[in-house]
């Protein structure tokens, strides 16, 4: 059922917790909203997605000096979102994920976005790329990505800020009871301190799914994946181009690693762009 709510002011606040590296930024326009399918998640992210554009840098309500990324909460849950599933579940590699997005606590940071089930899929349909390799996820929110790679035979870190960290622990529980049966960790990764020595060029494979968000991030966010790879290591990026800002980043990494789209999700708009290191000095 399809229901208009062009004319419907959406009463949100601003949360300014950090759950996540993943989440989409608040403006005026976070007060409109656009027709949404309430039983069909894709148009529930499109919804979300849509009432949470701008930039951070134009925002009045970021503290002088601050340095992170805005989560838009609802204001009550029950009488702003009834397309908001607080449980929503996938099935990858025939195993079936139950993710309990916890919108409150977590803000955008704690819902499953449409480039995650994008790169789900793509790495479900090319196992080989994840197989017997080393995984890092950057941003994991969720930590969907990451599970899904574990399960289709990776070792597995998830990372994302600290204050994420136990979200995704308890969503790693939730989905592998008996964790023995995959390699898989969680870790704290903030693209704005230096990990060089933490995790330093030792990965195969670097995962995100919409980290590219947050304009005065993109140095550090290029700064770190600058560090944490080498010149075999690939990099692939799933995202939504929402803004020219986003494909400014994607500029700004083709001075240092070769980058390419090796996917367009028609259906969901999401794009995969894989990324290999041409040069071996760091930012």
């Amino acid at each position: 059922m399809r229901c208009c709510l062009l004319s419907f002011l959406l009463p949100l606040v601003l949360h300014f917790a950090q759950p996540s590296h993943s989440v989409d930024q608040y403006t005026d326009e976070s007060h409109k909203a656009s027709e949404c399918n309430n039983n069909d998640i894709s148009s529930r992210n499109n919804f979300c997605e849509k009432t949470m554009s701008g930039s951070i840098s134009d925002s009045p309500h970021k503290p002088d000096g601050a340095s992170f990324s805005l989560a838009v909460v609802p204001y009550d849950d029950n009488a702003v979102l009834p397309m908001y599933k607080p449980l929503v579940e996938y099935t990858f590699v025939n195993h079936k994920f139950k993710i309990k997005q916890n919108w409150a606590a977590g803000g955008v940071a704690a819902v499953v976005w449409d480039a995650a089930v994008t790169l789900c899929e793509y790495l479900e349909n090319h196992p080989d790329l994840v197989k017997s390799k080393t995984v890092l996820e950057i941003g994991g929110g969720t930590g969907i990505v990451g599970m899904v790679s574990a399960l289709l035979g990776a070792d597995v870190t998830v990372t994302d800020r600290e204050e994420a960290l136990t979200y995704i622990h308890s969503s790693v529980s939730d989905n592998f009871v008996d964790q023995s049966k995959v390699q898989i960790s969680v870790e704290e990764l903030d693209w704005t301190k230096d990990y060089r020595n933490k995790f330093s060029g030792q990965f195969d494979l670097i995962l995100g799914a919409d980290v590219i968000y947050i304009e005065d991030l993109f140095p550090d966010l290029l700064r770190t994946l600058s560090q944490i790879s080498n010149v075999d290591t690939v990099i692939l990026l799933s995202c939504r181009i929402r803004y020219k800002r986003d494909t400014n980043f994607l500029d700004m990494m083709r001075d240092i690693f070769s980058v390419e789209e090796i996917l367009y999700d028609s259906e969901r708009d999401v794009k995969i762009f894989k990324a290999v290191k041409k040069i071996t000095r760091d930012l």
